[in-house]
């Protein structure tokens, strides 16, 4: 069980980072709450990503550097196969230079964001939804290795002329990943939706933020 659920934040815009922590302070799925982690640059992100191997959930800027130094942190990160189970949202203002469909296909994005308009609402649901997903995933991932040991377990066994001797603890392992997979499956339910949902704040529904550089581009 996760201690909490960490969400980085890829931004060279402090308000953004500031806001976004506001908004998701009160987040919590199954019981946990969030660890919000940060970085200015591709070079602070890809330090995280080297020495925390479970992040949840990554908001990239698309502007930083370079106009484009959000994707090319995405593309590194899919190319090495870096955190395959994290879920990554693009943050842009600038749907041209990053076309949202086209982008989304060739990056393998989870969601596409208007970083100009902050919704509390969409943001809350979006990390709970991508959080939800990431957990799913690693469940998975974790009951299919097991499964993948014990069947080479089985044939090693079988070679030794071993196999009928251990065939029921094997069995009964593989029938409890099968149960552990489902219960991953079915862990949502309403009682713990409600029990994970934020209580309302003052915090604004909806805050515009336009900081636009020297350049004139928006971050």
């Amino acid at each position: 069980m996760a201690v909490s659920w960490k969400i980085l934040v890829v931004d060279d815009d402090i308000d953004i980072i500031n806001l976004i922590s506001a908004f998701l302070d009160p987040l919590r799925y199954q019981g946990i709450g969030i660890e919000l982690l940060t970085a200015h640059s591709v070079a602070g992100a890809l330090k995280l990503f080297e020495a925390e191997h479970n992040i949840a959930v990554a908001y990239v800027d698309l502007h930083m550097e370079t106009k484009t130094a959000g994707l090319e942190l995405i593309e590194h990160l899919r190319k090495s196969n870096i955190a395959p189970n994290t879920r990554i949202f693009l943050f842009t203002g600038n749907t041209d230079q990053a076309p949202r469909w086209e982008t989304t296909q060739r990056f393998d994005l989870d969601g596409y964001l208007d970083k100009g308009q902050i919704d509390r609402e969409s943001l809350l649901a979006t990390t709970y939804s991508a959080i939800r997903s990431y957990d799913l995933i690693v469940r998975l991932d974790k009951s299919r290795q097991s499964i993948f040991n014990a069947v080479r377990m089985l044939k090693a066994l079988d070679e030794a002329d071993k196999g009928a001797a251990v065939l029921d603890s094997v069995i009964a392992r593989l029938l409890s990943n099968a149960e552990l997979t489902l219960q991953a499956e079915a862990s949502w339910s309403w009682e713990s939706n409600n029990n994970d949902s934020p209580s309302p704040t003052d915090t604004p529904a909806t805050i515009t933020i336009d900081h636009p550089d020297q350049s004139g581009d928006p971050h």
